[in-house]
């Protein structure tokens, strides 16, 4: 679907766009956004954990602040009165940040 406004501009919808960083869909359901967050953040919460043998706890914790939670706070006031499946999507990256500094 398309929006003709005159002979020489179009404007096409499309069911969603990055905007800032943050993927928003036509729902505002921020879905794809979170699971590309998920999948980004347990990379980087892998690569931690296989070097986290030569770091001290405290080292750990700061990278993982640094790399992970603040990509989780980014903007996090978008995703009031998101579905309880993507809450547990985010939640479920908090707790594996937590496991991953203990």
């Amino acid at each position: 679907m398309a929006l003709t406004l005159d002979q020489n501009t179009t404007i096409r919808f499309v069911s969603s766009v990055k905007n800032l960083g943050i993927n928003m869909d036509n729902k505002l359901s921020f879905e794809n956004h979170i699971i590309e967050l998920k999948k980004n953040c347990f990379r980087t919460l892998r690569n931690i954990r296989k070097i986290r043998f030569s770091l001290t706890p405290d080292q750990t914790k700061t990278i993982v602040n640094s790399l992970v939670v603040s990509c989780l706070d980014y903007c996090n006031g978008l995703f009031y009165g998101v579905s309880e499946k993507m809450f547990y999507q985010y939640n479920y990256i908090q707790n594996a940040s937590a496991k991953t500094v203990e």
